[in-house]
């Protein structure tokens, strides 16, 4: 799962601290991939441990598989077209092309989002 995905999945359960961190991670993605761990600390104004319990409450073993995600999730963004608007002379073939690569999107964003023990709890409900 995504950086932001595991993010916005757990939110809710980070301190505020690790908000803030996880916060500077994702704003400053690019800087943060040449980053050791006491240096994101010292740029969000925590402590190492600090980082290291946030990358742990992302569901990462730590900092450094935090940062493997996060260059992954760079690149994936890479390869996403930046405009996907359908214009007028466009081929049957580009339109789906471009439906099939939104809709794509909006699934890998909406199963980033899932949280699974919110899902348990509400399938337990139901």
């Amino acid at each position: 799962m995504s950086v932001k995905g595991n993010y916005q999945s757990t939110r809710s359960e980070l301190s505020e601290t690790e908000k803030k961190i996880v916060d500077y991670v994702i704003a400053h993605s690019q800087a943060v991939l040449t980053m050791s761990v006491h240096d994101l600390a010292k740029a969000a104004g925590t402590s190492p441990a600090s980082v290291s319990r946030a990358a742990r409450r992302l569901q990462f073993t730590g900092y450094n598989e935090l940062k493997m995600q996060l260059a992954a999730d760079l690149e994936g963004d890479t390869h996403q077209p930046d405009d996907q608007e359908i214009q007028k002379n466009e081929t049957l073939t580009t339109i789906k092309h471009k439906l099939l690569t939104d809709a794509n999107q909006s699934l890998r964003e909406t199963v980033d989002q899932l949280n699974e023990a919110n899902v348990d709890t509400i399938i337990n409900l139901i």
